[in-house]
């Protein structure tokens, strides 16, 4: 897969770089039963703002889905990333979920993330809701 960030934010009020940034990103998923074993491999090439110099960085994840029953299945994930900057840790982080379909196009998704290390948000949780037509 490939992406492209575009600049969209205001670089002035310090919202982003102001630089369009790409990816390149193989995903791997097999569906073994109940289980999903998934992993990511990536490139980002940042894109340098004036007066910074952006490291260009690799990322991975790996981790796997468990189909719980028909309406509900949970997940986690190791989710590494290279630093933008020199001088700072790589961010490293643990990535869980649970996801409950609650209607035939309407699921609710808990997580809860914890950072490994001092580039990572100690502790991150949140909800989702996704809509399916």
């Amino acid at each position: 897969m490939n992406q492209i960030k575009f600049p969209t934010a205001d670089e002035n009020k310090g919202l982003g770089t102001g630089k369009t940034d790409y990816a390149l990103q193989a995903d791997y998923m097999y569906a073994a039963g109940k289980l999903t074993p998934m992993a990511t491999l990536g490139y980002k090439i940042k894109g340098d703002p004036s007066g910074y110099d952006l490291n260009n960085v690799i990322y991975w994840s790996v981790g796997a889905d468990w189909r719980c029953s028909d309406t509900t299945h949970i997940g986690a994930s190791l989710d590494y990333q290279q630093a933008s900057t020199d001088g700072v840790d790589d961010p490293l982080e643990v990535f869980t979920y649970l996801n409950h379909k609650t209607g035939d196009q309407w699921s609710l998704s808990p997580y809860l993330y914890f950072g490994l290390s001092d580039s990572s948000p100690d502790l991150g949780v949140g909800l989702q809701f996704v809509y399916k037509p």
